[in-house]
């Protein structure tokens, strides 16, 4: 989820606390610390990694979705949905995913406008937080097919509208060791 190294645990639920309080303890002389769900999702944005319900969903394929690696449709064998992403045209979706920063002070929160100078609509955000690890305001967001390299493009903030920059996702990736 985050983009880092770590891991998923299934615990029943007479366990978990017992398990959380040793790993809390253990982990401390190694920087382990609890996160919960909103750190979670800040650190799986400055990696560019879609969540369901925000960047995927039912309306956009995962060739949309920055994550046509995830989908192999040379496979001999055959998947649910395999057949419609075959016979996928790219031209009949109307919209493709950016990422981008906010030149200004104003976070970005899902479902905002991003519109042209003119006021016309471009998309919408689909995450969109301040990075502490960056120091900027990011976001990800659906927006018109073409618009892709545009410098005219805004979001609408509460009552105001904040340039905005399209950026390659991820905003962070880890340095190799």
């Amino acid at each position: 989820y985050t983009g880092e190294d770590g891991f998923e645990l299934f615990i029943d639920n007479a366990s978990i606390e017992k398990i959380f309080e040793e790993l809390v303890e253990k982990g401390a002389e190694y920087g382990l610390k609890p996160c919960g769900l909103g750190c979670r999702d800040t650190l799986r944005l400055e990696a560019g990694l879609p969540l369901y319900g925000q960047e995927l969903d039912d309306k956009h394929t995962p060739l949309q979705s920055m994550i046509s690696w995830s989908v192999k449709l040379n496979k001999e064998s055959d998947f649910i949905g395999k057949s419609a992403l075959c016979d996928f045209d790219q031209k009949k979706f109307s919209d493709t995913m950016i990422g981008f920063e906010v030149a200004g002070k104003s976070i970005p929160r899902t479902g905002m406008e991003i519109i042209r100078e003119n006021d016309e609509s471009a998309g919408y955000v689909t995450s969109g937080t301040f990075s502490p690890t960056l120091k900027k305001n990011i976001g990800i967001a659906y927006i018109k097919k073409g618009l892709e390299t545009s410098t005219e493009l805004s979001v609408k903030i509460r009552n105001k509208t904040e340039k905005i920059s399209i950026v390659n996702l991820p905003f962070y990736k880890r340095s190799t060791r």
